[in-house]
């Protein structure tokens, strides 16, 4: 995203002053830009504005006018339903935005506006589910959300609504992959913040060990793979630790 003077622009670039110009921005003039963007396939998604819309889902091929576009006007109208949270899902996104029926939830996109849908009303009615912590691995897109009922828990989505799934109650800040698995940082009101993993069931999500015994919590900060250990800070970020996953 740069900047003429007249507001954010899309621009793209093969890293070479010749290579670099700007993309045929949604709305001349308008400050529209693209933020809160995710790459998928082909194609660049992101949140844009335009004064009769408000920020909604646009896409752009990167190349041409007529390959940036608006994918939907999730909240019609003025009002913005501002997609955050976009994550790429093979050829489509996982992100969150608000219709100004059901509040802020997950939605789904294939870059068309019919096939641009509410994944599920995590949260019924109008309050938000705060669906946050969005992450792709192994062909599935995690998330932290609160139902309402079970408080901030780790939930899953295969990009359809059966496949829409609450996990377990942790709360996770830091992923990495490894072996199949899937390795948290997470939080959860008996043991604290320490080492989780995950298959993508609830029968697979186990505690990795309870370093910290208690709801003190162990671990903490980034959770980095580099060659056959995990590393994270420890013991309240005082040392670093590395684990064999």
């Amino acid at each position: 995203i740069g900047t003429d003077g007249n507001g954010a622009k899309l621009y793209r670039s093969d890293l070479t002053p010749a290579g670099t110009w700007m993309v045929a921005p949604p709305g001349a003039n308008t400050g529209g830009g693209f933020i809160n963007t995710a790459a998928a396939s082909t194609q660049l998604f992101g949140a844009a504005y335009l004064p009769g819309t408000g920020y909604e889902l646009w896409k752009s091929d990167g190349a041409t006018a007529g390959g940036t576009l608006l994918v939907k006007d999730i909240n019609p109208g003025v009002n913005s339903s501002t997609p955050s949270n976009i994550t790429a899902l093979g050829n489509s996104i996982i992100f969150t935005a608000d219709d100004g029926v059901h509040g802020i939830e997950v939605w789904v996109s294939d870059g068309t506006e019919t096939g641009t849908a509410m994944l599920k009303d995590i949260k019924p009615g109008t309050a938000t589910s705060n669906a946050r912590n969005f992450f792709s691995a192994f062909g599935k897109v995690y998330f932290n959300a609160d139902d309402g009922t079970n408080g901030s828990c780790l939930w899953v989505t295969d990009g359809t609504s059966a496949g829409t799934k609450i996990i377990k109650k942790i709360e996770h800040f830091n992923w990495a992959a490894s072996g199949g698995l899937i390795y948290l940082i997470a939080n959860n009101p008996k043991f604290g913040y320490e080492i989780w993993q995950t298959d993508g069931t609830a029968d697979g999500t186990l505690l990795v060990s309870d370093k910290d015994a208690g709801t003190n919590g162990y671990a903490y900060g980034p959770l980095v793979k580099s060659g056959s250990y995990l590393y994270f800070a420890g013991s309240s970020g005082a040392y670093l630790s590395r684990m064999i996953p």
